[in-house]
């Protein structure tokens, strides 16, 4: 698992979860599918709070050492690693970070240094930990404000401010909204039909248009950025602003 970097306690008027982290490598760009299984979060279940809620915990284990002390979310630590330690390396990169965190699309762990003078982040740690056994915690994969930074958040639901499930009702909504509005273009068939292929190919609509993120393959050849629809069907015909300039001018 990942190492996360920025990781972060987070707070309003009171404490209400973590921000594990991240290192924008691929590992943290595959989602968290295994994660939500082990947590029972049942993403088919609407929208807000109710498909970020933790159902039934598994592979959860509290985790204790002379050094360390928090827990790790791994079905392979009592199958395959019973003797799990976090990675050593985050010791020597950070010495003064107050806990280590680290997550994959499978798992994650979140431990603090285990001495009589870190009593407060341990207790911080041990809340989170109880709210995950008791179902009254909530996970997502943050990208905006205070509860979506860049990262794997957990929060205890009881102690989140009601708006934010409002805000995540309505992005929700504006998701659900530019899928069906990228899926009724059917330009994703005209691009497969054309040979065209890509890493990334995601839309946004910002000011009620639709506006499509292309990261191709045969970079030498075509441009990433954010186009429109019709830039993209030109594009499927080798011409348009896609095409890199080289390439233009051969024509």
């Amino acid at each position: 698992m990942k190492q996360g970097y920025n990781a972060a306690f987070i707070y309003t008027s009171d404490f209400v979860g973590v921000n594990l982290g991240s290192d924008y490598t691929s590992e943290h760009e595959w989602g968290i599918s295994d994660i939500k299984i082990s947590l029972s979060i049942n993403e088919k279940a609407g929208n807000s709070l109710a498909c970020r809620k933790v159902n039934k915990v598994h592979n959860l284990h509290w985790y204790e050492r002379t050094d360390f002390i928090g827990f790790v979310c791994y079905h392979f630590y009592a199958d395959e690693f019973g003797s799990w330690k976090p990675r050593n390396t985050f010791t020597e990169s950070d010495k003064d970070k107050s806990f280590y965190s680290g997550w994959s699309r499978n798992g994650f762990y979140l431990v603090t240094k285990n001495t009589s003078s870190n009593q407060k982040v341990i207790e911080r740690i041990k809340k989170i930990y109880e709210a995950l056994n008791n179902k009254n915690a909530c996970v997502w994969l943050g990208g905006g404000h205070v509860f979506q930074n860049a990262g794997l958040c957990i929060g205890i639901v009881d102690k989140m401010p009601k708006e934010i499930f409002q805000q995540w009702a309505d992005n929700d909504k504006l998701i659900l909204d530019t899928k069906k509005a990228f899926e009724k273009t059917g330009i994703e068939k005209i691009l497969n039909d054309a040979g065209k292929k890509w890493f990334a190919l995601s839309p946004k609509i910002v000011n009620g248009k639709l506006t499509i993120w292309l990261n191709p393959y045969n970079q030498n050849k075509y441009e990433a950025g954010w186009f429109t629809v019709d830039e993209l069907k030109l594009w499927a015909e080798d011409k348009g602003p896609i095409m890199k300039v080289h390439t233009k001018n051969k024509r």
